[in-house]
């Protein structure tokens, strides 16, 4: 494959000052590929991108854009898990491998986030992105296409990964369980389909906007309550799993005593210290505990010997702890 020397890239220069113009093809370094984009989409990081105020981002000019895929065009040094026209999905975040919590698997919050020289990468955020015609990805990035995904499909493999990372904190197997979704924006949205999928029983999708709703029904939502209170469908009894995408900690109440609480990604979840939080409520009493996650990724790192899908929640001055459940202690039905 004939590859040019220039290429046409989205150039972000000053705040909200975003260019179309020609950029050299990027040279490759060991463990490497370069690819040819075929598709790239839009996220709303984007908006903290264009006014110059995500964490990391370098200071000078640089290529815009971190959810693509593409195919392999050329091989760097040392590469030989993937060929020359194999079509891959691109995840945005590698991690330094060298910190405390690379170590121990947890790259999206490595600590040291944004920094080059240390060997991390996150994409379009903290070094030059896929809005190009080509694109640098180290292999740890990459992850080969099946045919029957699209290029276009391929763009939503790491948008999918926030709820279905949300559900795995709830505990994975959700078989018989009852669902709400907070929010029917495309976190939400994506949260009911991967719901479904995984066998619960009933999803219920809570919203203001009856057109996003609208769209969750027919992606299997089994019950609509707008937030205004309406309720479309038959009434919903049973104890509730809750998937809280942008849910405040008041919504925790909404869950029954045995229930669980996950907070997905915000507008700014790829920055590592928001990283989504779970709390257990077997021993919160609903109205009574207000829950606060962790500052970041540093303080995770530093509590040794904690469980890293279930970080423990800090009380609020005044307020009661909520403790986890220990499994010497009685266990819920």
């Amino acid at each position: 494959m004939s590859i040019p020397s220039t290429m046409k890239a989205v150039i972000l220069h000053g705040a909200d000052e975003m260019r179309v113009q020609s950029w050299p093809v990027p040279e490759l370094g060991p463990g490497e590929v370069l690819l040819k984009v075929e598709v790239a989409s839009i996220c709303g990081t984007y908006v903290k991108v264009l006014h110059r105020k995500l964490q990391g981002q370098p200071d000078g000019q640089f290529i815009m854009g971190h959810e693509y895929a593409g195919t392999v065009a050329v091989l760097g040094p040392g590469v030989d898990e993937f060929r020359v026209g194999d079509r891959v999905a691109v995840e945005v975040h590698k991690g330094c491998e060298r910190c405390e919590n690379c170590i121990k698997g947890w790259y999206t919050s490595c600590l040291n986030y944004g920094n080059l020289a240390k060997g991390h990468r996150a994409k379009g955020l903290t070094c030059d992105g896929g809005f190009a015609q080509y694109a640098v990805n180290h292999i740890n990035t990459l992850y080969r296409l099946p045919d029957s995904l699209t290029f276009e499909q391929a763009c939503m493999v790491t948008t999918a990964a926030s709820p279905l990372w949300a559900i795995d904190l709830m505990g994975g197997y959700m078989a018989g369980e009852t669902v709400l979704v907070l929010g029917p924006g495309p976190i939400g949205l994506m949260a009911v389909q991967l719901c479904k999928a995984m066998g619960a029983e009933r999803v219920i999708l809570s919203g203001t906007r009856d057109e996003r709703l609208e769209i969750g029904r027919k992606l299997g939502a089994d019950h609509i309550i707008e937030r205004q209170g309406r309720r479309r469908g038959p009434g919903v009894r049973g104890r509730p799993f809750v998937h809280a995408g942008r849910a405040r900690e008041r919504e925790a109440g909404w869950a029954h005593r045995c229930g669980r609480v996950v907070r997905g990604p915000r507008r700014d979840g790829h920055e590592p210290r928001r990283a989504q939080q779970r709390a257990d409520l077997r021993r919160a009493r609903r109205g009574r505990d207000e829950l606060r996650p962790l500052a970041g990724p540093h303080e995770r790192g530093q509590a040794r010997g904690r469980s890293h899908h279930q970080p423990p929640l800090r009380a609020r001055p005044g307020q009661r702890r909520v403790r986890h459940l220990r499994e010497s202690e009685g266990q819920c039905p």
